[in-house]
Order: C-alpha cells, then sequence, then structure tokens
C-alpha cells in the first residue's frame, strides 16, 4: 500500500540505467548460484549450534532514486535505505535479511513505466549489495511490480535455516495498486513444508493474511492452521505493527519503513526455544530499539 504519487523525470532513469547496466548482468550471474551457496554457507556457519537463529526484516521501503524534482522525504528514503544497511551490517549482525515487499515504488503508482520500475529495482538491488554482505531475501510486493519474477528468479522461495524453515510467499497479483490476487503455489508450498515437518516454520509475506487484503487470504490462513510447525507469519503492506494470534501461530504486520522520520526495521533472534522481537527506529540520529514480543515458543 502506498498514499504518495511518484514523478521521477527521464533524465533520472536514463541515468540510472546506464549506472545498473552492469550491475544488473553481475547480479544476473550471482542469482544462479546465490540461493544455494547462501542456503549452505547459513548452515555450516550454524553446526556449532543449529537452534539459534538471528535475523532482520524491514517493510514497504518503497524505495526512490534521490532526485531535485521529487519531494524531498525521497531523497530522505534513499539516505535512510543506507543507513539502515549500516546498522544492520556493523551493529545487528544479523544471519540475513528479508525484505517483505515494495522495497521500490514501482507498479501502480503514477506516473512510472515497466521499464522506469525494472530501472529502480535494479538501483535498490545495487544499493542493497554495495552496502550489505549479509545474505538477504525479497518478497513479492505489490509495488514490486510484474518484472519481480524475472529479476529475483523466483515468486516463491523456501530455505532451510539450522533447525528452522523459513517460505517466501507472493501473491499473483490482478491489481498492483491494491495489491488484489490470489495465492496459487498450493503444491509447492505445502509440499515444503511436508519436507520440512521437523522444523519450526516461518511465513514471510507482502499482503496480511487477513480478508479482504487477497482473494484467496481466508483459504491460506485455514491451510496455515494445518501445520502447526508454523510459529510466526511475518507480513507488511498496511504500514501498521500489528500483532494477532490464530491458533498455534502468531501474525506480525510490520510497521513500514518509508515513513520518516523514525525508519523502522525489526530484529528478530531465537535462542533455547525463547523467542525475541525488537523494532528499531531512528532517533537523534542513531537507531534504538524497543521490544515487542518475548514467548517461549514449542518445537
Amino acid at each position: 500500500m502506498f498514499y504518495c504519487k511518484i514523478s521521477i523525470n527521464e533524465r533520472t532513469f536514463k541515468m540510472a540505467r546506464k549506472t545498473f547496466n552492469a550491475a544488473f548482468a553481475i547480479f544476473i550471474l550471482a542469482a544462479a548460484v546465490s540461493a544455494t551457496a547462501q542456503q549452505a554457507a547459513l548452515t555450516e556457519d550454524k553446526k556449532a549450534d543449529l537452534s539459534k537463529i538471528h535475523f532482520a526484516i524491514v517493510a514497504d521501503n518503497h524505495f526512490a532514486l534521490p532526485d531535485s524534482n521529487i519531494s524531498d522525504w525521497r531523497s530522505d528514503i534513499f539516505l535512510a535505505t543506507i543507513n539502515s544497511l549500516k546498522f544492520m551490517q556493523d551493529t545487528l549482525k544479523p544471519d540475513f535479511v528479508v525484505y517483505l515487499g515494495d522495497a521500490i515504488s514501482g507498479e501502480g503508482t503514477q506516473p512510472i513505466t515497466e521499464q522506469q520500475s525494472f530501472d529502480l529495482t535494479q538501483a535498490f538491488i545495487k544499493d542493497v549489495g554495495d552496502n550489505l554482505t549479509i545474505p538477504h531475501y525479497n518478497v513479492w510486493g505489490n509495488h514490486d511490480g510484474p518484472n519481480f519474477p524475472k529479476i529475483y528468479g523466483y515468486k516463491n522461495k523456501s530455505f532451510r535455516f539450522g533447525d528452522y524453515f523459513f517460505f517466501l510467499m507472493g501473491i499473483e497479483l490482478t491489481n498492483y495498486w491494491s495489491g488484489v490476487g490470489k495465492f496459487t503455489d498450493w503444491k509447492y508450498f505445502e509440499n515444503s513444508l511436508k519436507e520440512n515437518s521437523g522444523a519450526a516454520s516461518f511465513v514471510f509475506i507482502h499482503e496480511p493474511i487477513f480478508p479482504p487484503t487477497f482473494e484467496n487470504a481466508l483459504k491460506v490462513k485455514q491451510v496455515i492452521s494445518k501445520y502447526p510447525q508454523i510459529k510466526f507469519i511475518f507480513q507488511g503492506h498496511t504500514h501498521t505493527e500489528q500483532i494477532d494470534r490464530a491458533k498455534s501461530a502468531v501474525y506480525i504486520t510490520c510497521a513500514a519503513f518509508h515513513k520518516p522520520p523514525f525508519y523502522p526495521l525489526y530484529d528478530v533472534s531465537l535462542s533455547d526455544g525463547m523467542m525475541l522481537i525488537t523494532r528499531y527506529e531512528l532517533k537523534d540520529g542513531k537507531y534504538s530499539g524497543t521490544e515487542i514480543f518475548s514467548e517461549k515458543i514449542s518445537r
């Protein structure tokens, strides 16, 4: 969800295309091996203690290039994104980072072409790639547009990290402005959960799993309830933080990063079965944390 209009001029995106073409070629090569290599590296690093995990979450960046013809807050987002990457890299040092969708201000906003959306995604990828060596994954958000699978190489993605299993859920959208659409990859979703039935599991999705956010949200929620191994569902889109419970699972809707001046992000850690979630916000030029969730979870 995004309430502001975007107006990015032709000169800016010509510059972006020229600047990021080389980066895109490198990205495509890296993407071919990144998923397997990252998972192997993470598992290898965690062999000493597979019961511990630590990751960061950022929702709804709505990233835009800074430009003199764009309103100041968009320039601020560009700078805040770099600042958040540095904070995660140097201070939090998570095992990986998940972006919960709407990384860019793309499809559905006005006026912006599909090519400009593509170029803006490359700008975001380069920014993250240049400033974050920690493995990172992206969920398909409505403003990320139809280019997402072509750029990232997946619509839905799953991976195992030590004792834990993670599923990134993408919605097949029919309206990119509102986020209306359906989840369709049931076989992949349920087979993945069955193959990892012994692992505490986490789902990441952009659109919250409660009606009327997308057409078959209720069915998704019903299927999730069949798998008590799913402990947490992290979601974005509404830009407002909210915590809800449904049977064995906890649904956590994350606040949007792009809303100044705090630029929130989330730090999630599990150790000895204790789940701790801390929201970090930018205050007086520095990130400071507030605990929003602390609870023992069953395996």
